[in-house]
């Protein structure tokens, strides 16, 4: 067995590191190997990418994310880099951030139905429903055999009509029924 190039090993090393000062170490220690690699001519897409694995299991979203900003300006294009991404940003609840990159991956694939159903969860989250409702009916579009996507979006259209319902009385005012200006836009 192939001994592991010194950046895996010390990102191994972040991992199983007892303090968050040692795992800090580790992980600058296989940044700086990761560079280095970088100048011998090595690709360092999925030096980054392993980068940001170790630093996702040692707790380290901060340099997680960095390392997969890296890689992402290697590979502007990558969708597996995008939702990590996103991921990420989801678990944080920075759903602004995570819906930026879900838009893009839908940009870069277009056909995916599973893109524009997360792309909707985040649209939801961020309480702009008009572009989750364009979002969960291009999903349902794509994959309209998916009886789980049917659900979805069902339940959230009955989510915003419940808000404008509950709004409309709470407020004495008629609300619009039209999602394209919003869940609570009165008339």
């Amino acid at each position: 067995m192939a001994a592991l190039p010194l950046y895996l090993a010390l990102a191994e090393a972040a991992r199983q590191a007892g303090s968050p000062e040692e795992s800090r170490a580790a992980l600058d220690s296989a940044k700086n190997e990761i560079q280095e690699a970088m100048r011998r001519g090595r690709d360092p897409y999925p030096l980054y990418m392993d980068l940001a694995d170790s630093a996702r299991q040692a707790g380290d979203r901060e340099r997680e994310l960095a390392a997969l900003s890296a890689a992402l300006e290697i590979r502007p294009g990558s969708t597996r880099t995008l939702a990590r991404l996103a991921g990420t940003y989801r678990e944080q609840r920075n759903f602004d951030r995570a819906a930026l990159y879900l838009n893009k991956i839908a940009g870069i694939n277009p056909d995916s139905a599973q893109a524009y159903l997360q792309l909707a969860a985040a649209e939801e989250a961020r309480y702009q429903f008009a572009a989750a409702d364009r979002a969960y009916a291009r999903a349902v579009a794509l994959a309209p055999q998916n009886a789980g996507y049917r659900q979805r979006y069902e339940a959230f259209k009955a989510r915003v009509e419940r808000n404008r319902s509950t709004n409309s009385r709470e407020q004495g005012v008629p609300c619009n029924n039209n999602p394209e200006r919003g869940a609570l836009s009165p008339v």
